[in-house]
This record gives C-alpha cells, sequence and structure tokens, in this order.
C-alpha cells in the first residue's frame, strides 16, 4: 500500500508528483498523508510528518534528525553532513510491495533545491504544469533499501525484481534482523541523473561531495522487522457514516440515499497515483456485479481530488475509470472524510450497512476479489 498524499482536500501533491514519478515499483498500497514538517535544527530535512492518528504516529516519524519507517522495517539516522546541506531530501515508501510478498521497501528522496524554492511549491494548493515539471526535474531516488524475509538471499532478491530493471550488482548488504534480510542501492537511477536531472548552481557539487559519500558508511541506515500495518486500525465498528457530496459529474449525493439500496456497501477509498488501487478496480468492478444479488453495492472516493472545482483531477480520475472498465459510482471526498473514513494509505475500504454504520474494520491495501468476496461475506453475516 501507499500512504495517501492527501490530508483532508488533497493539501499539497507534491508528494504526489514523486510517487508517481520515481516509484517503479507498485507497493500494495500508497501512500496516504502528504503533511510534511522540517527537523528542529535544520530547514533541510523534509519528512511526511505524524499526523494525530495512531496509525501515522506509528508508521512514520521524525525525531530530531531521525526518520522512521516501522513498516518498511528502516530508520534513517541522518548525518550531519547531509543535515547541514543546501538540498531538501526526504523519506519516503515503507511498506511492502503488492506484487512481490514479503519484500518490504523504503527510499530516501534527493531534492534539488533550497528550502525556499520547495516551501514555495509544498505551500500552493495546486502545481501549474510549468511548476510541476520544475519540482520532477529535480527530484530522485537516492538510495533505496529492501528487506526480504524468509532468510532469502540477495540473488533472490535480484530475481524477484529484475522485471523491474534490477540486477544484483547494483545492491550492498546492509544487514539482517531475524528472518530479514536489508540490502540497499545508492543512486538507483544513475543514468538519468547524469542526463536529464536539473541541478541549479551548486547543487551537483554538493550531491557529488556529500549525499554520495553519506553513503560510504551506512551506519545511520537501522532495520528491525517491519511492522504489520494491518494490525492498525481505523473506525470503530458501529460508527454512523453521513455526508452530501458529488459525483465526478457533478451530480448531488447522499450517503443515506447510497447505503439504503443495500445490505452492504462497500466503500473503496483510492488515488490517482496508486498504483495498487488502479490494479485492484477491474477486480472490483467485476465483484460488483458477480455479488449484486447478495444486495451489495460498491463505491469509490477519489481521494486526491480536492474538490468539484480540481477539474485536472477530476478528469485523470475519469480516464482511470473507463480504462479500468469501472462502472460504479465513484465521488470526490467531503469535508469529514478524515474524521469518518480515515486512510494512512490506499487503498483503504469500508463496509457500511444500510442504516450508514460501519460493518467490521477497514480493509487496508489491495486484495483479489476472492478475499473481498470472502470480507463481504462476514460483513453480511453480521447484518443479519
Amino acid at each position: 500500500m501507499i500512504r495517501k498524499v492527501s490530508g483532508t482536500f488533497m493539501k499539497r501533491k507534491i508528494i504526489g508528483l514523486v510517487l508517481a514519478f520515481s516509484m517503479a515499483i507498485a507497493a500494495s498500497g500508497c501512500s496516504s498523508k502528504e503533511d510534511q514538517k522540517t527537523t528542529e535544527s535544520t530547514e533541510a530535512v523534509i519528512t511526511e510528518a505524524e499526523t494525530t492518528t495512531e496509525v501515522q504516529e506509528n508508521n512514520e516519524t521524525l525525531e530530531g534528525n531521525v526518520t522512521e519507517l516501522p513498516y518498511g522495517g528502516v530508520t534513517f539516522e541522518y548525518p550531519d553532513s547531509m543535515v547541514n546541506a543546501t538540498a531538501v531530501f526526504f523519506a519516503g515508501g515503507g511498506m511492502e510491495i503488492s506484487d512481490i510478498k514479503s519484500v518490504y521497501y523504503s527510499v530516501l528522496y534527493y531534492c534539488g533545491m533550497d528550502i525556499n524554492k520547495y516551501m514555495e511549491l509544498y505551500n500552493k494548493d495546486t502545481l501549474t504544469e510549468e511548476e510541476g515539471r520544475f519540482f520532477e526535474d529535480r527530484v530522485f531516488p537516492l538510495a533505496e533499501v529492501y528487506g526480504i524475509d524468509g532468510g532469502r538471499s540477495l540473488n533472490d532478491l535480484a530475481d524477484l525484481l529484475s522485471e523491474y530493471g534490477y540486477t544484483a550488482d547494483q545492491f550492498k548488504e546492509l544487514g539482517s534482523v531475524g528472518e530479514y534480510n536489508f540490502f540497499y542501492t545508492v543512486n538507483p537511477e544513475e543514468e538519468r541523473v547524469n542526463s536529464e536531472i536539473v541541478f541549479d548552481e551548486g547543487f551537483r557539487e554538493e550531491f557529488e561531495s556529500v549525499f554520495i559519500p553519506a553513503f560510504d558508511d551506512v551506519s545511520w541506515i537501522k532495520i528491525s522487522e517491519p511492522k504489520p500495518v494491518e494490525a492498525e486500525s481505523g473506525v470503530s465498528e458501529g460508527t454512523f457514516i453521513s455526508f452530501e457530496t458529488t459525483d465526478l459529474d457533478g451530480n448531488t449525493v447522499k450517503s443515506e440515499d447510497i447505503f439504503s439500496k443495500n445490505k452492504i456497501t462497500v466503500v473503496n477509498i483510492w488515488g490517482t497515483y496508486c498504483g495498487p488501487c488502479i490494479n485492484e478496480m477491474p477486480d472490483l468492478e467485476v465483484l460488483s456485479k458477480n455479488i449484486a444479488d447478495k444486495q451489495c453495492g460498491f463505491i469509490g472516493v477519489v481521494i486526491d481530488i480536492s474538490g468539484p472545482d480540481d477539474k485536472g483531477q477530476i478528469d485523470t480520475a475519469k480516464e482511470i475509470i473507463s480504462d479500468t472498465g469501472v462502472t460504479y459510482l465513484n465521488l470526490i471526498p467531503w469535508g469529514g472524510i478524515d474524521s469518518q473514513l480515515p486512510t494512512e494509505f490506499i487503498p483503504t475500504t469500508y463496509f457500511i450497512d444500510s442504516n450508514g454504520n460501519v460493518v467490521g474494520e477497514a480493509v487496508v491495501g489491495a486484495h483479489t476479489a476472492e478475499e473481498y468476496e470472502s470480507l463481504i461475506d462476514e460483513a453480511l453475516e453480521k447484518t443479519k
């Protein structure tokens, strides 16, 4: 899964650009919160910071010059040379890869601009095409860390990642914890960095003299057994959900009109930048048809649409919906969605009964149609 890029109504789109541009491997879900903070000692370190939810606090935290990614089993304790540098850098990933079970991915991004320019872009509700291109031209994965369980080796990891263009000679051993072996690669897009990345004056020199040498001694990258995401819950069973919003065509939609039609309504929260979300949508469409006689309905909520005037994101969502063959209703997020149906990762799926009450627990990450049908049957059983 991937951590959701939005706060309430998609606060910013910078991390979404990074995820869409830099992550070559689809995790089982996507990053959900984008709120970022700087460390107390420097403004050059940016990280996806903790929010008020317990899930987020346990998932990625920033303490001094340290970023923890417990779902990926990685903690970055940044060396002073990086902390005191001009360029911005931030951590991401920290998750299990969906298509390659029991392989965990964490990444440290380099952002070749100073904090003032970064914050200028960050503080915009949306980025123009030119601003988005400016950002993309200067951001790339500085280092990637992979954990693999079952005592498997580097060659096993390389075989699993070969379809993404990785080879064993790109990786170095980081260490082992329990049954988990960790490996890392520095500047995995070196060819692109040398030919396409834009370095403003002074940044290439700093990159080569500070950031690359920082990996000569990687003792500042700490490893631990990855924490299961599913251990965290969303809202309590029985919580009443009520909202009014619009669909992607601007039609008003009220929750009571949706939920009252079926014994169970599956609410799938997804994002346009989230590969795992998109990959499971055709299965959800087929499932919605196959189990309609069970009085089970489906709706989607496109979490990175900031409102009915966000035409660009709405058009992107419509294109994805068309490409995946989805015919069930998709909605724009409403003002209270973060508190009613919190999502630390997407996709996140909730089951709501005909009265608007949450049934069971939230389902985090992408799943097969068979897994969803089993969960739906359990929810239907609870409504009897």
